[in-house]
């Protein structure tokens, strides 16, 4: 009622409304779910309500972007039981997001991303309708906000279609290696690094067609320096740094899936070269980074054969032995666990 008063607009009152709606669904204790779910129908009314051309721009688009937000929490908190409502949210937010106004877009998309992972496998019946609108969000270069929440999207598609990314990763990974091209935010590059691996995770060996590629851009990436003199630059290298090996390592196990192991050879000088300048650049080394080189060794170890004389002389390299030993020294229990278990993978 009071985001529809006519001062509603005034001293950010709807805004306001909405803001404590959320806080409401968010924190409310488990015997208001049923209040919860019978408030679903009502805010997709509203947000029906916001297509009709003589309603005011600007507070159909406040509609639209808070609707959107609100509608994240209630189907977080609904979980499984917003099942019999998702044909009509998915249907109202492919609107919304043909609209291409980027604040709603951003929201609209966080929403879809909520229901994808309340569906897990299901969501893939409403792909056919919902891919374009993914794609545009990818090629958003202008507007990061929107980029990442599309990022973001391709992830929880990742986790919940499983394989099944299959019938849409050459569309994707073809447009994010597109975007990368552009001036996009540093916030993005990571992300799009991540979504690879990802993508990679999912796919297993029927990923090795988009190995070449994808290892092209991880080589370039890890030649990446920045400014040490802003903290923003600093943490994003450390991010950068740390999905390229997270990347890495899933692109290892993709070819140990597919026994075609030796592909992998090519590709080694250039990564050892880079866990090297890692390793050194001590001013950066977080036991996260530790953590990611440890398990890329780790994977070397486990895919190339046990004979193999290219192995042995890579792993016993001074530099793996002196990476493992620090990491076994860490603080984090993480970091020591997986250098503990790198090691006897080498020693195998």
């Amino acid at each position: 009622v009071v985001t529809k008063r006519d001062d509603a607009s005034e001293n950010n009152l709807r805004i306001t409304a909405f803001e404590a709606m959320n806080s409401i669904i968010e924190c409310g204790a488990q015997d208001t779910l049923k209040s919860i779910d019978n408030l679903v129908p009502f805010y997709l009314d509203l947000l029906e309500d916001t297509f009709n051309p003589e309603m005011d721009a600007k507070a159909s688009s406040e509609f639209q972007t808070y609707i959107c937000s609100i509608l994240q929490s209630v189907i977080m908190r609904l979980d499984e039981n917003i099942s019999g409502y998702v044909d009509r949210m998915m249907d109202i937010l492919i609107r919304l997001l043909q609209s291409k106004q980027s604040v709603v877009f951003e929201e609209a998309l966080g929403a879809v991303g909520c229901i994808c992972d309340v569906l897990g496998d299901s969501f893939f019946q409403y792909m056919d309708s919902f891919k374009l609108c993914l794609y545009e969000g990818l090629r958003c270069h202008d507007a990061s906000y929107v980029l990442l929440s599309a990022l973001s999207v391709v992830n929880d598609l990742c986790r919940s279609l499983g394989s099944d990314i299959r019938h849409f990763s050459d569309d994707i990974i073809g447009i994010l290696m597109e975007t990368l091209q552009h001036d996009v935010s540093k916030k993005v590059r990571p992300l799009i690094l991540s979504c690879f691996g990802d993508i990679a995770n999912s796919l297993m060996e029927d990923f090795t067609p988009y190995v070449p590629d994808v290892m092209r851009i991880l080589e370039f990436a890890s030649t990446t320096d920045v400014s040490r003199e802003e903290e923003e630059d600093i943490e994003y290298l450390i991010l950068l740094r740390e999905n390229i090996l997270t990347t890495y390592g899933v692109i290892i196990q993709c070819f140990r899936e597919s026994n075609e192991r030796n592909q992998l050879y090519p590709y080694l000088e250039k990564l050892f070269g880079f866990i090297g300048n890692v390793f050194n650049d001590r001013d950066l080394l977080t036991s996260s980074i530790l953590h990611g080189i440890c398990g890329v060794l780790g994977d070397i170890g486990l895919i190339l054969a046990k004979n193999n004389k290219e192995l042995i002389d890579i792993l016993n390299r001074k530099i793996v032995q002196d990476i493992i030993g620090e990491a076994k020294q860490s603080q984090s229990e993480k970091t020591e666990q997986i250098a503990n278990w790198t090691e006897k993978v080498i020693r195998r």
